[in-house]
């Protein structure tokens, strides 16, 4: 547990004496950044005491720095998952909150006990979601992203409700704003010549499409993370990548059909494969043969720096699991 002493730098620097200091402690610092129900990250905990305080649900431990560079205008707390609600509502309680605080879920994640919460004590609830053109590499990595997407009213991928991109698209009116549609356009040309999407990669373009142009015309199903949300909430009926390409095939038998599997699919695949062939060397491994194995599995999957530091944690929980 951290102390007042060495905790000094992160009080107000505006408070004049100890007393003010040990006040502040006593308000914010019994929640521990490491202990208890919720997370404090982000400076302005230490240099801004005025911002509105952001209240995150449902956001992993890796996330919550980058979420918290986005939201300059607050100070952001997360609350950790599977605590019990009453110590939660207990320790936010005690928090100076007023109307200014906003209640930030991820996706659709946000409990129904946090929606409460915030409609009993009048906050603002939005939702947050990956930008469009998110990170170098899927966000199945920890990758940074680059673009966050916050929603006042709903969130992009919900067809069950509006959102801020759908007020937009149906009320803007984008002819009449000459710079906005030539911003636009020069995006878009930066985007197709440097073959920007979501996830990312400059090593993706050195490696050859299967597609190929022939009599057949051709269809491009796009995958998706089987359960992702924006299938639960963006579908009229419950679907998986395989109900797709079935169904594709069956309404145009003579097409040439072609899967992009998301790439945190893609992810899964190459990590369940590497943990199998990790398992079946495992015996071998604790007999001091380590060092050759892993070379020459790094070789024979031409594995990529950051996919090396994967199978090195995969021995280490296997390690721990043998």
């Amino acid at each position: 547990m951290m102390t007042l002493q060495n905790l000094i730098y992160f009080f107000p620097r505006n408070s004049e004496t100890l007393a003010e200091y040990i006040q502040y402690a006593q308000k914010y610092l019994t929640f521990d950044r490491n202990v208890g129900p919720l997370d404090f990250v982000g400076n302005n905990w230490k240099i801004d005491d005025d911002k509105p305080v952001a209240i995150l649900w449902g956001y992993p431990k890796w996330k919550r720095e980058f979420v918290s560079q986005f939201l300059v205008e607050y100070k952001t707390v997360f609350v950790y998952g599977r605590r019990p609600w009453r110590l939660v509502q207990r320790h936010l309680d005690e928090l100076a909150l007023d109307d200014n605080t906003v209640i930030v879920g991820w996706g659709r994640n946000l409990s129904k006990k946090a929606q409460d919460f915030a409609k009993k004590s009048g906050f603002s609830i939005y939702n947050m979601e990956d930008g469009f053109l998110r990170s170098f590499n899927p966000g199945a990595l920890h990758t940074q992203p680059y673009s966050q997407v916050l929603d006042k009213t709903g969130i992009y991928f919900d067809a069950t409700n509006p959102s801020d991109l759908e007020n937009i698209l149906q009320n803007q009116d984008f002819t009449s704003d000459e710079n906005l549609m030539k911003e636009a356009q020069e995006g878009l040309t930066v985007m197709r010549a440097a073959h920007l999407s979501k996830y990312y990669s400059l090593t993706d373009q050195d490696f050859p499409t299967p597609f190929k142009r022939n009599e057949n015309y051709s269809i491009l199903i796009v995958g998706q993370m089987d359960g992702d949300a924006s299938i639960k909430y963006g579908c009229s009926r419950k679907m998986k990548s395989t109900d797709l390409i079935k169904e594709a095939r069956r309404e145009y038998p003579e097409a040439d059909i072609y899967y992009r599997p998301h790439p945190d699919e893609q992810r899964n695949l190459f990590k369940f494969r590497l943990k199998s062939r990790l398992r079946n060397l495992v015996a071998q491994l604790y007999d001091g043969a380590a060092g050759p194995l892993v070379l020459q599995l790094v070789r024979s999957e031409r594995l990529k720096p950051e996919e090396i530091k994967e199978l090195q944690k995969l021995i280490e929980d296997l390690d721990r699991d043998t």
